[in-house]
């Protein structure tokens, strides 16, 4: 038989204490599950790794999991990238040949495409930008050009202050 108390048996904490408890971790769990600066909803594809079927790496891989775009977060991304590419070329000469150098080019790359690749799935709202960020990425792990930062920093400039305007935070 269950008992009825306010209070559970095996400890001092009341029913109620219990519950307050569990939503106020809930809504930090909530909280920390959003971009600070946007409020576009992370992790909604850990919902999908436990799927590990044909039908449910079809649906990832093809994007039919979505999440929510960020231009904040896409900056973040392309300025990483820029970073490690600036980096990577100037360690060119210093070292890297013979193995002397602190900058692993291999590490370097997978970063740079790592970082547009993040910069791509957050930029997917963002048709124009999201296009050419597909394009850089391909361009540089196939053909290995160099990404084109002007046009892309222009891009993303352009998609800033629609958004800005759009929310009427700036002029």
């Amino acid at each position: 038989m269950l008992k009825t108390e306010e209070t559970m048996p095996y400890s001092n904490i009341t029913k109620e204490d219990l519950e307050a408890k569990l939503k106020q971790q809930k809504r930090e769990r909530e909280a920390s599950e959003k971009c600070p600066a946007c409020g576009a909803r992370r992790f909604r594809e850990n919902s999908m790794r436990r799927f590990e079927d044909e039908i449910g790496r079809f649906l990832h891989e093809n994007r039919f999991v979505k999440m929510d775009s960020c231009i904040l977060c896409v900056e973040k991304h392309v300025a990483r990238a820029m970073v490690y590419h600036e980096e990577l070329m100037t360690a060119k000469d210093s070292g890297a040949s013979d193995g002397t150098a602190s900058v692993s080019v291999m590490k370097n790359h997978l970063k740079i495409l790592g970082h547009l690749g993040c910069a791509i799935e957050e930029s997917e709202d963002f048709t124009e930008l999201n296009d050419l960020l597909i394009q850089t990425e391909r361009n540089y792990r196939y053909e290995g050009l160099g990404p084109d930062w002007e046009k892309i920093k222009e891009s993303l400039t352009r998609e800033a202050c629609r958004i800005k305007k759009e929310k009427n935070i700036c002029s």
